[in-house]
């Protein structure tokens, strides 16, 4: 649970800082808070088209050990089409298993459990097998723009229909793979990392949804019990025997794989730093970020010393996102990025403290629902900047749980609905 910061905790925050910066005679961030006389406070706000925003493409997020990937394809109105796919091994549950006799296998079966669907629950998906044909490994990194291209033999080995309001993918599996399965030597069946060799895993692709409003993303729970690979087979001396193979935490490679195409959308100028655009886009599932800039805040520093009081930034969402299935983020991130080039943390979420299992969030970013935006504090990175200490005042803005949960946000920053700034402070 996250709550707004007592006024206790304020003062000892501001207290802190004091007797940090006072070591160096610089201005404080805080400090004028605890001081009697307000009669210096002045109250600023940007003017409309003095904070610059543009958009910037997610990379990637990670994509390896995936526990609940995406898996499908949604053409949204708003955010385009994006796609997910996985790949994943799967490991013999019982080692050295004894097919007996001439065993021969009748069919071939994989079982994905689908925990939850996003989007369009009508159409159904077509989703298609194809045998890996290059080794993962479950303690490498692999990140979701991983191309498959080359690791996979593009002829499919099975393929299914899937209706979105089951809750259970069930695809029939070429024969073939279950008569590799019954041939594998005993050295292969007792060790995880030969047999992984022997049988490399599948790679699950969906087909695409070129009609617009059509399709949806399953998060598919692969440590499910309902998730398994199960081989029908029989011997000279049996008939209706069975193997199955499972999703193995420790040695089974999992990765959930995504992409987006914004080609047929509004969205327009992604990666483009030199825009200032008034229509932003916010998009979970390393689709979208936003870049935004104080270029105003520069001048600030020929009027120095300046005490920062508060720094209040405020981002209003475009009230009407109705047609897309991207839901509104319930909170959103923001990073500074370092001169590493990396995202780094923002300095006023450096002082978030936990007392007795409640948070106390100084950087904010939760969406308010009195204030109809999205909130962050940044008093002490601009503090920060002013003072110096910090080269940079831009801020990189982000949807949390980018990688579990299917979000999108549309921000406004034109005339009559634009990111608000407020700064209190006060200049000697």
């Amino acid at each position: 649970m996250q709550k707004r910061v007592p006024f206790f905790l304020s003062l000892i925050a501001g207290a802190c800082i004091i007797a940090i910066s006072s070591c160096n005679e610089e201005p404080t961030l805080f400090g004028l808070d605890l001081l009697p006389t307000r009669d210096k406070e002045s109250v600023f706000y940007n003017e409309a088209g003095t904070l610059a925003g543009n958009m910037f493409s997610i990379d990637s997020i990670a994509g390896y050990r995936a526990v609940k990937p995406f898996l499908g394809c949604m053409n949204d109105r708003v955010f385009g089409v994006t796609e997910g796919s996985v790949a994943v091994q799967f490991l013999y549950s019982v080692s050295n298993k004894q097919f007996g006799p001439s065993p021969v296998a009748d069919s071939l079966l994989l079982f994905i459990k689908v925990d939850t669907v996003y989007g369009d629950t009508v159409t159904p998906q077509i989703f298609r097998i194809y045998p890996l044909t290059e080794r993962l490994y479950a303690d490498s990194v692999y990140f979701s723009n991983k191309t498959m291209e080359g690791l996979y033999d593009p002829n499919e080995i099975g393929s299914v229909s899937f209706v979105p309001t089951d809750t259970l993918i069930k695809i029939r599996i070429d024969n073939a793979l279950g008569q590799l399965l019954l041939s594998a030597d005993s050295a292969t069946k007792s060790n995880p990392n030969t047999f992984l060799d022997y049988f490399k895993g599948f790679y699950i692709k969906p087909d695409r949804v070129t009609t617009p409003g059509k399709g949806s993303l399953a998060s598919a729970n692969l440590f499910a019990t309902q998730t398994y690979l199960k081989l029908y087979y029989h011997n000279d001396t049996t008939d209706s025997l069975i193997a199955d193979y499972d999703v193995n935490s420790t040695f089974s490679a999992r990765l959930g794989l995504l992409k987006h195409d914004y080609t047929a959308t509004g969205i327009a100028g992604i990666n483009d730093t030199l825009r200032n655009d008034s229509v932003l886009y916010i998009q979970s599932l390393s689709g979208l970020g936003v870049h935004l800039s104080f270029p105003g805040l520069e001048s600030w520093k020929d009027s120095l010393p300046i005490a920062i009081h508060k720094a209040e930034l405020l981002l209003y969402p475009d009230p009407v996102q109705n047609e897309s299935f991207f839901t509104r983020p319930s909170r959103l991130d923001a990073y500074i990025k370092t001169s590493s080039g990396n995202f780094g943390t923002i300095a006023d979420a450096s002082l978030s403290t936990s007392t007795g299992g409640t948070t106390y969030d100084f950087l904010g970013g939760s969406y308010n629902e009195t204030l109809k935006a999205y909130r962050f504090t940044l008093t002490y990175h601009f503090q920060r900047y002013l003072q110096g200490k910090s080269e940079r005042s831009d801020i990189y803005v982000f949807p949390s749980n980018q990688g579990s949960e299917v979000t999108g946000l549309v921000l406004r920053n034109g005339t009559n609905i634009r990111f608000r700034l407020k700064i209190t402070y006060s200049k000697y």
